[in-house]
This record gives structure tokens, C-alpha cells and sequence, in this order.
């Protein structure tokens, strides 16, 4: 589908109620690793997919469609009871590096250790089939979902937020680690952890403190929700190459301690494959109430789906420029559902500030409405939230929900205007 342009209908009925950018609204993530997408506007890559089993379909299609997905070196996820992970490893002559007793779910996840010189894909072949009632994948990586014309309040015109906007409201977001020292979070409740454990040392800051400043900046910084508790799980660490990754082990950690925390809605600006461990868990976070929204992707229309946002149980969200045209790079979609700025919006980085592109500063739009409407007493489900949402959207496709905007754009500012 052809990149659109909101029609003369569809700007006049915006006319006086945002300011989306000058020009438009004036008027109106045996494989031994993974070649993770930097969510930026070139959509770097890096490590390489050599996945040759049972598993191997789902991979290369998606590497043919312009994802490379790879795991971490201790390679495989199995999620079941305890006993029989142990059994099943015992059987299969692999090490069991470690339990995650989700709680705040009543799921444990274990992580394997492929021994050297056996294949990661030969071995998970072997576990699927021999331990059927476990649900067992790569321990795979996942990417960062990766401009000064305004701040975020300021891109959509909305109003400068007071500080107390959002105030009640709770946020959990995972991603890359948050600089806590920066300007844009004096005086903002923010609460951070990180799961990349004592072999990694952890990513830069700049990804996490953008989208952080997004959901929670100060009012000077354009945060759509300054005065909400933001938790922030950073899962990100640094690679041998200067690049950064975060397993799927390590996401599963951050949404059991989001959840124990009691946060209902959470950001994840975060792409990667379609997983099994990681769909189950997110399908048990979904049964209890719990909102996720994810960045739609940077692979471009005609990559394939990126994951955790294509699961039926997040709210995807793709990016738009100032013109209401689809950012070059976005993944396209059926499971698309709304789209919101994501290209030069200006955030927070180390020392200062900078321009930012990708779905991955779209999500968190949607992410800060859910919250708030949570706060206000909405229903803590995705398909309520999106029911709640639609009506308040401008279609900017071909009527209806369509893959390159899903329902459209999000006019509505957060209801903490309603609140003071």
C-alpha cells in the first residue's frame, strides 16, 4: 500500500484542535546470533541467522523479509513446571543456567546452556519433541524500536502539561537504561532496575532516557504525563561490537517485576521474532488485564511482523512525520493499530537533547493515552483501551482499519485536562 495524505475533508476536520507539524496541521528482533535492527532511519542490522531445524521455516522467513534474528550464546527458553525442565535438560545432556519463577504470572521459565559443539537448533529440536508439554525456543535477541521541531506535546499541539498531569497514574516501560541525572526528570517519580545481569555491561542511555522523557518529562521537556510513577527495566547490555541487545530471558524478568509492581500499562519500544516463551507470557499478561504497547517495527513495509507488537494482545503502534505520511522505515501490517509521531520528535538524551526517528518514539503516545485512561478508571484490557481509543482517531488510509495506519491517528490529548 502507497504511503497517504490525509485528504482536504480529513485535515478541515482537525482544523483548531492540533498542530501536527508545520506543514500538515497549520491547518488543520543450529543460530549462534542475531542480526538485531537498530530502530534508526537506515535500520542497521548485525550477527547472522543460521537457524537449520524445526524452528528454521519461521526464521528464514522472516530473515527473507528483512529481519535477521539470531540467540543469546546459552541459547534455548523453556517455560513448564520445574520438574519437568529439569527432567527434559537432564535427558538432553544440557546445563540449566538459570530459573525465573515469574510470579506475578505463576509461569517458570529456565534458560539452557548448548553445550559446545552441539547445535542450539538440533537441541531445541530434540527438547520440543521429547518434552512436549514444555514451551521451549531460542533465547533470543530483541532490538531497540529506533530530527528539532518540538517537544512531544508539542508535535501533536497539545498544550504545555502541568506538572501534576498524570499524577495517579502508573507506567512501566522496558527498554534500554535511563539516565535518572537528566534535567527532564527533576522532580519526576521515576523508579528503575536492570535484568542484563553481571556478564553485560549495560547499553548507552540514549533510546531509554528518549522514550522515558516522552511518557514522564518535565513539562519543559514536552512529557505527555509528567506527574505519573514511571518504572523503567533497562533488559539492554552492550555487545563485543559497540551494538546493543537484550534476550528474551531478560524481557521476561522485567515484565514479571512491571507486573509485581502492580503497573497495568507498559511501553515496549523493543522489536524481535515471533517467540513462544514470550507469547505465552504475554498472552497470561494479557488474560490479566494488563496493557502493552509495542513500536510496530523499522523493517519496512515489507518486512515481516515484529514481535512482541504483532501478537494479538499488544496495541501496535507504527510512526508518522509532520506531514501525516507513514515513516519510511515502518514495518506494515494487519496488526497494525494506531499511528503516531515517530519522526524528528525531539526528547531527552544524555547531556541534552536530539531529534528521534522510529516507531519506537510513536509507542510511547499511545502508551501515556492508556495510562491515563487506566488512571481515570477505564477497563485495563487491550481491546478495551483500543475500543476506547478508535473513536478518537482520524483515519488516514483508506477507510477503515488499513496496514499502513491501522485506525489511524490519535487526536485526543490525555484526560489529566479533565482532571485538574
Amino acid at each position: 500500500m502507497q504511503n497517504r495524505t490525509m485528504n482536504a475533508g480529513k485535515l478541515a476536520c482537525l482544523s483548531g484542535v492540533l498542530l501536527f507539524g508545520a506543514s500538515l496541521f497549520a491547518q488543520s528482533f543450529a543460530a549462534s546470533e542475531i542480526r538485531i535492527q537498530q530502530y534508526d532511519s537506515n535500520g542497521n542490522v548485525i550477527g547472522v541467522d543460521r537457524i537449520k531445524n524445526s524452528t528454521a521455516t519461521r526464521a528464514k522467513t522472516q530473515k527473507d523479509s528483512g529481519h535477521d534474528y539470531g540467540i543469546e550464546p546459552d541459547g534455548i527458553l523453556v517455560a513448564g513446571s520445574t520438574h519437568q525442565i529439569k527432567t527434559a535438560a537432564r535427558g538432553l545432556g544440557v546445563t540449566i543456567t538459570g530459573f525465573e519463577n515469574l510470579t506475578a504470572l505463576d509461569i517458570t521459565v529456565a534458560e539452557l546452556q548448548v553445550p559446545k559443539g552441539r547445535n542450539a537448533g538440533e537441541v531445541l529440536a530434540a527438547l520440543q519433541q521429547s518434552a512436549p508439554g514444555l514451551t521451549s525456543d531460542y533465547n533470543h535477541l530483541f532490538a531497540e524500536a529506533v530530527g528539532k521541531t518540538d517537544t512531544p506535546r508539542g508535535f501533536m499541539g497539545w498544550p504545555r502539561s502541568t506538572a501534576q498531569c498524570g499524577t495517579g497514574a502508573l507506567i512501566g516501560m522496558i527498554d534500554g537504561s535511563v539516565d535518572a541525572s537528566h534535567p527532564a526528570f527533576e522532580g519526576r517519580n521515576l523508579v528503575a532496575k536492570s535484568f542484563i545481569g553481571n556478564r553485560h555491561n549495560p547499553g548507552s542511555h540514549d533510546h531509554g532516557t528518549a522514550v522515558a522523557s516522552i511518557l514522564v518529562g518535565g513539562p519543559d521537556w514536552g512529557g505527555i504525563l509528567p506527574g505519573a510513577r514511571l518504572f523503567a527495566a533497562n533488559i539492554f547490555y552492550e555487545k563485543k561490537d559497540g551494538t546493543r541487545a537484550a534476550s528474551a530471558r531478560a524481557l521476561t524478568k522485567a515484565l514479571n517485576w512491571l507486573l509485581d509492581s502492580k503497573i497495568q500499562v507498559i511501553n515496549l519500544s523493543i522489536a524481535g521474532p515471533d517467540n513462544t516463551v514470550i507469547r505465552k507470557i504475554v498472552e497470561a499478561a494479557a488474560r490479566r488485564g494488563i496493557v502493552m504497547v509495542a513500536a510496530a517495527g523499522n523493517g519496512g513495509r515489507k518486512a515481516a511482523p515484529a514481535y512482541p507488537a504483532a501478537y494479538d494482545e499488544t496495541i501496535a503502534v507504527t510512526a508518522l512525520n509532520h506531514d501525516a505520511k507513514i515513516y519510511t522505515a515502518a514495518n506494515q501490517g494487519a496488526y497494525i493499530d494506531f499511528a503516531m509521531p515517530g519522526v524528528k520528535v525531539w526528547t531527552a538524551v544524555p547531556g541534552g537533547g536530539s531529534y528521534q526517528n522510529g516507531t519506537s518514539f510513536a509507542a510511547p503516545f499511545v502508551t501515556a493515552l492508556a495510562a491515563a485512561e487506566v488512571a481515570n478508571g477505564a477497563p485495563g484490557s487491550p481491546a478495551s483501551l483500543r475500543k476506547l481509543l478508535i473513536p478518537n482517531t482520524v483515519d488516514l488510509g483508506s477507510p477503515g482499519k488499513d496496514p499502513t495506519f491501522g485506525h489511524g491517528f490519535i487526536k485526543q490529548p490525555p484526560r489529566c485536562f479533565a482532571m485538574k
